[in-house]
């Protein structure tokens, strides 16, 4: 008989080594897990690092730049946002933030009365909380497909798609960002807290990998989904604070319970019920700061879904042709009415749900989009808000919406099995393509010009972005600025933004009778314009109808009683009127809100002077002077009083000092002449 040939095998020993082969794996999970959360910092902050170096565009100057809260920092200051809305929005978390980075921000916090803020500070930390938001979707995908290549590549089309340039990269866009981050932050606890103890959820049952055994101590489970209830909580409030858009998480968590976790309707009800009373509050109040009365045109209810559909079809269109993007599309209710879109538009959603309801797996796709349009819903258009005077769709609002295309890849990775490797080929290249895509997009919001112009150059001719573009460059080409507010004037002839920023430009120019017309213009049609009467009254002085300045400066105080700019430039008009006594009341007003005005002090100073009171005038000065010693007007003014005192050692000091801060200035260098004139002739021989 014929041996039998056995190949010889090694002696494996099956009591150690499963033990050791199943920790190397599972070390290499835990790691690859952190591996691929590096990778996304790093790629995140390389594609928008660069707009650190950009400037102050847009919205920037009301919340940020000019704001006068942020310079200083001050408790009082930082109150003032928690006590009620700034600039029709309630939104104190976000404005919290940005007092904490004004606080480092400041380029000259030795005078106040020159505080700049240096914009890198607020760009930076923009990119920052965009990426702990990166993060934030990275571990609540993981816990939705179970897979952490998927996880990554979901959190990076969320990372770097460029409809996130806007938000990331302009500053007023912190209000999206940190929201964002909050909501995300409450979306992944609650998704925890919802499937912490019970088995894997349905969409990583396609997955070649497996989780974590659950934990068996039932006490311990207990408490930790408390503690994650807890946290998903006080995000969502967080949240809210920073933007009331905030109000659609409770909904974009019941899609991950509905369609992920499966737990029951009692069950979502119990958990997600408080959140509801939480958002009420910030429904109503948010309706209350911005009235109908406030909107242009109100779009009647019968078209409202036609508006809403509209919308998700741009949405739609930019998601998966993320070209053209810009601050200003102009796609305003009345627009898409008028030119025909609003009656087809509706196609493309309704097409992608009866898609997305004819697949045979359809779960995963119909979170994927349910999460799209639930993050969307504030915005839409079904309910109308502030902005729709212009457009009804900005790249911004799709910030937190982005989750959902963001889960569809995720799954879509987590379920190639064999195929895995030409899917992870074919969405890196997608990846690549947007991250190059989104970086030269950053590049386009460097400073207010070149974003407006960018916006006229794709075809984003809109009297909002000519209004913004001409008051950019009000102050170095002030004609092509008036050309190009006067077409965004006949553009819309009821934007009062355009009559307003038209004024000021008018005025520069020195046509203040014109500019008072284009005041008025704005008067009528937003009686409660930010500072109309300020410049108005500006206006009329500088016509000569200085009763009627006077009016409106009293209007503009009565509105705003707080602002020492106002109190300061109101003594300014009454000193030039001979009104010296009014004039000194207000300079008083203006110190007594801010000790450290400098200008104010020395406009005390010129008042006492002309009033023959130069102990009190010198004494004005040396105020002004302790808080800017680099005033070249408080010291040329004081020492011409202590020479005429007899004080001309002093005086002298003093003109020198004036001539230190401004070489040119003429009248210290006679003043520092005629005294050092004087002081030879006493010293010379035979006197």
């Amino acid at each position: 008989m014929k041996a039998t040939r056995q190949k010889s095998r090694p002696i494996r020993s099956s009591s150690t080594d499963p033990v050791p082969r199943t920790r190397a794996r599972y070390n290499l999970r835990a790691h690859r897990q952190y591996a691929i959360a590096i990778i996304l910092v790093a790629i995140t902050v390389a594609v928008f690092w660069r707009a650190q170096d950009h400037g102050f565009v847009w919205d920037d100057g009301v919340n940020v730049e000019r704001n006068q809260y942020l310079k200083p920092v001050t408790l009082s200051n930082l109150a003032r946002f928690w006590r009620g809305p700034f600039e029709n929005l309630y939104v104190p978390v976000t404005y919290t933030a940005w007092s904490a980075i004004a606080y480092f921000a400041q380029r000259s916090p030795d005078n106040e009365d020159e505080i700049k803020l240096n914009p890198r500070w607020f760009h930076a930390a923009n990119v920052l909380i965009h990426t702990l938001s990166v993060l934030a979707v990275f571990a609540l995908l993981r816990r939705v497909v179970a897979n952490d290549w998927g996880a990554g590549a979901g959190a990076m089309l969320f990372a770097l798609h460029p409809v996130q340039v806007e938000p990331v990269v302009w500053i007023t866009g912190l209000k999206d960002v940190l929201s964002g981050f909050f909501s995300l932050l409450a979306i992944w606890q609650y998704f925890t807290f919802a499937v912490d103890g019970v088995s894997p959820t349905p969409l990583s049952s396609q997955s070649s990998e497996t989780i974590a055994p659950q934990e068996k101590d039932a006490s311990s489970v207990v408490f930790r989904r408390r503690l994650h209830y807890g946290l998903a909580t006080i995000a969502f409030l967080l949240a809210l604070l920073a933007k009331p858009a905030a109000v659609v998480v409770p909904l974009m968590a019941w899609v991950l319970d509905y369609f992920v976790a499966r737990r029951s309707v009692k069950e979502s009800a119990m958990s997600l019920g408080p959140w509801l009373f939480i958002a009420l509050p910030f429904v109503i109040m948010t309706k209350w700061q911005q009235p109908d009365n406030l909107l242009t045109v109100v779009t009647p209810l019968w078209a409202r879904p036609f508006v809403a559909a509209d919308a998700l079809a741009f949405y739609l269109y930019k998601l998966f042709v993320p070209l053209w993007f810009g601050p200003g599309y102009a796609r305003s209710p009345d627009t898409i009415f008028e030119e025909g879109w609003a009656y087809f538009t509706w196609i493309v959603p309704f097409g992608v749900a009866v898609g997305i309801w004819c697949l045979k797996r359809r779960e995963p796709w119909s979170a994927a989009g349910a999460l799209f349009v639930a993050g969307l819903l504030p915005v839409l258009g079904l309910v109308q808000f502030q902005f729709q005077n212009w457009s009804t769709v900005a790249d911004r609002y799709l910030y937190l919406s982005m989750l959902g295309p963001a889960l569809a890849i995720a799954w879509l990775i987590s379920k190639q099995g064999n195929k895995r490797k030409w899917a992870a080929i074919a969405c890196a290249t997608v990846l690549l393509s947007l991250a190059v895509k989104s970086a030269f997009q950053t590049e386009i919001w460097h400073n207010s010009e070149t974003l407006w112009r960018y916006a006229l150059d794709i075809g984003q001719d809109s009297a909002v972005v000519r209004s913004n573009l001409g008051a950019t460059i009000v102050d170095s080409k002030l004609d092509e600025a008036i050309y190009q507010l006067r077409r965004a004037v006949a553009l819309a002839p009821e934007y009062a933004d355009a009559y307003y920023n038209l004024g000021i430009a008018l005025a520069k120019r020195g046509d203040f009778a014109e500019a008072v017309d284009q005041y008025r213009t704005v008067l009528k049609l937003k009686p409660s314009y930010p500072n109309i009467h300020r410049f108005l009254a500006v206006a009329l002085a500088g016509s000569g109808q200085l009763d009627e300045a006077i009016k409106q400066y009293r209007t503009a105080l009565e509105i705003d009683p707080d602002n020492v700019t106002l109190h300061n430039n109101f003594g300014n008009l009454l000193a030039d009127r001979g009104l010296l006594e009014e004039a000194i009341e207000q300079y008083r007003e203006a110190v007594r809100i801010k000790p450290n005005y400098a200008g104010a002090y020395f406009n005390l100073g010129l008042a006492f002077e002309d009033r023959g009171d130069l102990d009190e005038a010198a004494r004005q000065y040396r105020k002004a002077l302790q808080v800017d010693p680099n005033h070249a007007n408080a010291h040329n003014n004081l020492a011409a009083i202590l020479f005429r005192q007899g004080q001309r050692e002093q005086a002298i000091e003093h003109f020198r000092e004036a001539l230190r801060v401004r070489p040119d200035f003429p009248e210290a260098r006679r003043g520092l002449a005629r005294l050092l004139g004087e002081s030879s002739k006493e010293k010379a021989p035979g006197n």
